[in-house]
């Protein structure tokens, strides 16, 4: 993942519970366990964070967790990008888990308390946006579907089935959608698919 100078400073900034200013960008405290990101003095995101300021101050830790993230929505580029960037990485090795991003470190050091341990049910209820939802755009949907048709193209060394096998993996896949007796979505398939991947240490 590449991360722009700006995200990297954000990002330690909420790691760390310290104060930022850049540029029309405010990172600061407003009691002891939240933490708000306003563009041009308007909140566009806040963080809520498991312990007291005064409890991580005097801890041997220099990077905290998170509970919550909660966006708002405003009519502003830069904060609606900045949202963007906090979505894909919050509750990640980047941001909440007690980790810094590290440019001299090419692989990201271990969480405090490893996600992939961590009950869905948990992740879900403490993974709360508030206001108004996210709208994926159809651009973004079509770009997804592009990337996943030719997968096993861009990631030829970790496409281990053969056709039958393959095969065997999507008629699987179409019987657990079409037998679960609730809604899902693409997101749900992916994230799902992921933490399941993540158990069983697919990405190492």
């Amino acid at each position: 993942m590449i991360i722009q100078e700006t995200e990297k400073r954000i990002l330690d900034a909420l790691n760390q519970r310290k104060y930022l200013k850049l540029n029309d960008i405010e990172v600061k405290a407003v009691d002891s366990r939240t933490t708000v990101l306003t563009v041009e003095g308007e909140k566009f995101a806040e963080v809520v964070y498991q312990n007291d300021f005064l409890d991580d101050a005097t801890s041997n830790e220099t990077n905290f967790l998170i509970d919550e993230l909660l966006t708002y929505v405003v009519d502003n580029a830069k904060a609606t990008k900045c949202k963007k960037f906090l979505d894909s990485v919050i509750f990640s090795n980047l941001l909440g888990c007690g980790v810094i991003y590290d440019d001299n470190v090419p692989v990201i050091k271990v969480a405090q308390i490893p996600v992939a341990f961590w009950p869905i049910s948990t992740i879900i209820s403490i993974y709360k946006h508030r206001g108004f939802m996210n709208t994926t755009s159809i651009a973004e949907i079509k770009g997804l579907q592009n990337k996943l048709r030719y997968i096993t193209v861009d990631m030829e060394d970790r496409a281990v089935c053969d056709d039958q096998q393959y095969n065997e993996l999507v008629r699987k896949f179409t019987d657990l959608i079409e037998f679960t007796d609730y809604k899902v979505d693409i997101a749900d398939l992916l994230s799902a698919l992921h933490d399941a991947m993540t158990n069983f240490e697919m990405y190492d």
